[in-house]
């Protein structure tokens, strides 16, 4: 029961999160993070997660400032991270890394997991949309991870894409 407690209440955190975004009512504190900070605070946060799955989390190129907010930043890229993780099975990498690109700065969450079928695509960004599997490596999903994710990178002016092949992994990359 606690457990489902738990989970309900992780549900309509979410929950509450989306309809502030739709609303254009969360508050953001945008400030410069450099990427050579910032990232390496995320891969330590991450790391002791992915050594209990037995996957290897590797921190490539951290160039780049981007204007975003920390916390939200961080919620999405822990967002991506768990699902990479998730899906990944041990033995994996996980590779977190941003670089500039002419204006840009990318930021790049990849593992070598099991894929999405490319019928799934293009609805993993769709609330409540959850590929079905039973290769999860554990935990319980409310489908709300990447339409999160999104919005929050949306919410401040970036831009996220995915892309995937069944078998072969996952690349997720975020454009400031």
């Amino acid at each position: 029961i606690l457990e489902e407690c738990d989970y309900m209440s992780l549900l309509v955190d979410d929950l509450l999160l989306l309809s502030r975004l739709d609303a254009h009512r969360l508050e953001l504190e945008r400030k410069p993070l450099d990427m050579a900070v910032f990232l390496p605070e995320v891969q330590a946060q991450v790391a002791p997660l992915a050594e209990a799955r037995g996957l290897a989390l590797g921190l490539g190129r951290a160039e780049g400032s981007v204007q975003a907010d920390p916390l939200r930043l961080r919620q999405v890229l822990l967002i991506l991270l768990d699902n990479a993780l998730r899906y990944t099975p041990r033995g994996g990498r996980v590779q977190l890394e941003a670089f500039r690109q002419g204006r840009a700065v990318v930021l790049r969450v990849a593992d070598d997991g099991v894929g999405i079928p490319a019928a799934h695509l293009p609805h993993v960004f769709e609330r409540f949309y959850q590929v079905p599997r039973v290769n999860a490596v554990e935990g319980k999903s409310n489908g709300l991870g990447l339409s999160i994710a999104r919005a929050l990178v949306e919410a401040q002016g970036g831009k996220i894409s995915l892309h995937s092949q069944e078998g072969q992994g996952t690349t997720v990359t975020l454009t400031f």
